[in-house]
């Protein structure tokens, strides 16, 4: 996945003739609802969780690369249902969990008003667990190479945003985007293996941004 990265900013980096768009460049933060869902038959399975991130970009037009970092607020939730005695909610706030992020997102500015530009959101999203911990402790310890490997996410992200001029070359930018893992978490592939009517395990991602850039 390492190399996939490389070739995101290479693409950006060769795609795009800097000289020639406007160069913005700024930072924001963000709040992201996530969920992930694993169906056996009737029986379902949701956790959930709420990251705060914040993030710095750098935008060349068409093409927004950014960087920052993410960390678990508030509990985590996990609800089974049609579980039989299992069913139920169990919640946890003794999780910690840091991750790196990087992002490198197509964009198409449309002009819809003297000051506003709005532009439909593509690309990916890479996050790198950097810290898990349960009630102050290192939780990797007790995880094995594909429960650690859960913690990192690819994200295909798909979105909108808008860049909304307030004075000179400065401008603030909200943005919602929509995020699905690429990849399939352990529990469901292992679940698969021995019953072959497992669908889900792929995480998803709802989330806000609000950022102020500056327009070189």
């Amino acid at each position: 996945m390492k190399k996939l990265i490389y070739v995101f900013l290479l693409v950006a980096l060769i795609a795009t003739p800097l000289a020639a768009f406007d160069l913005t460049a700024g930072g924001d933060f963000s709040f992201a609802h996530m969920l992930n869902i694993v169906k056996v038959e009737d029986a379902k399975a949701t956790g959930s969780m709420n990251l705060l991130g914040i993030n710095g970009f750098f935008d060349a037009e068409y093409v927004r690369a950014g960087v920052g970092v993410n960390f678990l607020v508030g509990e985590t939730t996990l609800k089974l249902e049609n579980s039989g005695p299992f069913s139920g909610t169990q919640k946890d706030n003794k999780t910690s969990l840091i991750n790196f992020r990087l992002s490198v997102l197509g964009k198409y500015p449309f002009t819809i008003a003297k000051i506003v530009k709005l532009y439909p959101l593509v690309g990916m999203e890479f996050d790198f667990n950097v810290s898990a911990k349960y009630n102050g402790e290192d939780s990797k310890k007790m995880l094995t190479d594909e429960q650690k490997n859960d913690l990192n996410h690819y994200y295909l992200v798909l979105g909108v945003g808008a860049d909304i001029t307030v004075v000179k070359n400065f401008f603030i930018s909200p943005k919602a985007t929509f995020g699905f893992d690429l990849r399939q978490n352990s529990l469901a592939k292992a679940a698969k293996k021995y019953i072959s009517n497992v669908k889900g395990g792929n995480q998803m991602k709802l989330e806000f941004g609000l950022g102020v850039g500056y327009k070189f």
